[in-house]
């Protein structure tokens, strides 16, 4: 086997010379924000020289910011109180990559990045492409020896045919489709991998298809003549390396492009738990082009950049919705740490573009003077509903679309909460969440749709009899009523307004208490983080 080495980017991203949209200029600390983090070296003189003064947000506002972001749910006012009041922002975001809910989210996004699908790849292979996701989140696994592993995993792989695969693997890992040409280029590393077909008995030797008895076969097969025969479609993969032997070999399972061949020992199939690691190290052998590929760090940043700061790529008009030089920093950053996607997302979350207050200065259009505003997606604002009322919705597996049993052992199966006929994942996927990878895929516009469906969700939770968390307590009066519930649901204290609003509340009693619910969970200061 022949491959490329690494390509090194010369990226540049210096303190004292930056060419941003808003000219030169040196770095000075300011406003609580120094200049050894990578961004703000770039950022710092750009705000200096459009005479912007930077401030980190209040604590409650960055707890809130990072606990949606980092864990997917809102945090409530004893969370803020225990885990933010008082710290520093380094502190808050070490806390919160700490919990489980911050790889739980990444899985999610990852999921939707590789289109897992268990309608046609067999749940087990999604479970370990799963576990991939959570060990480069954990700090286990580099970014580049990720990619090599996902685009070449039968948990990605089942779901393509031809040359989709690479056209998939351009999509998640260089933000772009792969052009013809590189898509005929790449097909031929990919070519020892196959589908085994249903009902076939020259492979019943493959561990998950010869059997005995039914108990031998896995969710949805029966034993029929000692082949483990199956009703769903499904793609169960092996590897047959005789394509790819000889001098036929040399052209077929090769990419000129990149003067690189495959090849495997051996002329017979082998089933996946067959494989040595040496063989899967020839089989990944695509997925190391691609992390060599112009661009590859460059996506990885543009990626982590819009999920935190939401403004970035969000449009199209340049200058102003990305930052070249910090991009191209970013890169050099992320690559001198060898791919630690932690310490990339650490330096980003730690930036004065996500520390600001997110205060829009009356006429000011430039995005980075303020801190990020970001929509909560499908899945956490339905979980930061059901933290807030005390009421458990159910939730949706994102690794699994199809929960019909035929398809998924029930054990996987999520649980459904206690209320009646509320069904979790078809909420969230009329608000554009759960995505199916199939017919449908994420969303999270604000649209009248989604809007009313929120209103129907509301008046169901907020009047659901076991919501009682937010009920007010015997005595109480209407101004603690309005000051709980909104810490709450805003993890804020509240300031004039508390006045006025229990000035036209009837009394402090379950039905204004439910009122304030929706009014308080529908509103845009809820939704918008």
């Amino acid at each position: 086997m022949r491959f490329p080495g690494w390509l090194t980017l010369v990226l540049v991203g210096a303190c004292s010379s930056v060419n941003s949209p808003t000219g030169p200029g040196a770095c000075n600390p300011t406003g609580g924000m120094d200049c050894a983090n990578t961004i703000n070296a770039i950022v710092l003189p750009m705000l200096a020289h459009d005479g912007v003064h930077p401030q980190i947000a209040p604590d409650s506002e960055l707890c809130r910011r990072y606990s949606i972001d980092l864990t997917g749910v809102a945090p409530t006012w004893e969370e803020y109180q225990q885990n933010c009041a008082g710290r520093t922002p380094a502190q808050m975001v070490d806390y919160f990559m700490g919990q489980p809910g911050y790889v739980q989210i990444n899985q999610r996004l990852w999921a939707d990045a590789l289109q897992y699908d268990n309608r046609i790849v067999w749940y087990p292979y999604i479970q370990d492409l799963d576990a991939q996701v959570g060990k480069l989140h954990r700090g286990e696994l580099a970014y580049p020896d990720f990619a090599a592993i996902a685009v070449t995993h039968p948990g990605f792989i089942g779901k393509f045919v031809g040359e989709n695969v690479v056209a998939y693997a351009f999509l998640a890992f260089l933000g772009r489709d792969a052009l013809p040409e590189e898509r005929q280029d790449l097909l031929g590393l990919y070519r020892m991998w196959k589908a085994r077909p249903n009902y076939d008995p020259m492979l019943t030797r493959f561990r998950y298809n010869a059997c005995t008895t039914d108990a031998d076969c896995a969710t949805g097969r029966t034993c029929i003549t000692m082949v483990c025969q199956s009703t769903t479609n499904y793609r169960e993969l092996y590897i047959d390396p005789r394509p790819c032997a000889g001098n036929l070999g040399e052209v077929f399972c090769s990419s000129p492009m990149h003067n690189v061949h495959v090849q495997l020992a051996g002329t017979q199939p082998m089933s996946l738990d067959q494989l040595a690691p040496s063989d899967w190290q020839v089989l990944q052998t695509p997925g190391r082009v691609l992390t060599t590929l112009p661009y590859f760090w460059e996506a990885a940043v543009d990626n982590v950049l819009h999920k935190y700061l939401g403004w970035w790529h969000g449009g199209v008009e340049l200058p102003g919705y990305e930052i070249p030089e910090v991009r191209q920093a970013l890169a050099l950053f992320f690559q001198q740490k060898s791919g630690d996607m932690r310490a990339l997302e650490r330096e980003v979350l730690l930036s004065a573009l996500y520390l600001m207050a997110a205060q829009e200065p009356q006429g000011d259009t430039k995005w980075w003077h303020y801190g990020p505003t970001k929509q909560m997606i499908a899945e956490v604002w339905l979980d930061s509903v059901a933290k807030f009322a005390g009421v458990g919705l159910g939730t949706c597996d994102w690794r699994f679309p199809n929960l019909t049993p035929r398809w998924l052992p029930p054990a996987l199966v999520p649980p459904r909460g206690p209320i009646a006929g509320f069904d979790y994942q078809h909420e969230s996927r009329v608000m554009g969440g759960c995505p199916d990878q199939e017919a449908g895929f994420r969303y999270t516009d604000v649209g009248v749709l989604a809007e009313m469906e929120q209103r129907t969700i509301l008046g169901t939770v907020c009047g659901f009899a076991g919501a009682t968390a937010f009920l007010p307590a015997a005595g109480a009066d209407k101004t603690k009523l309005i000051a709980d519930l909104f810490r709450r649901a805003f993890t804020a204290a509240p300031g004039d307004e508390a006045a006025s609003l229990a000035s036209g509340l009837p009394a402090a009693d379950a039905p204004t208490a439910r009122n304030l619910c929706q009014a308080m969970l529908r509103s845009g200061r809820f939704l918008f983080y």
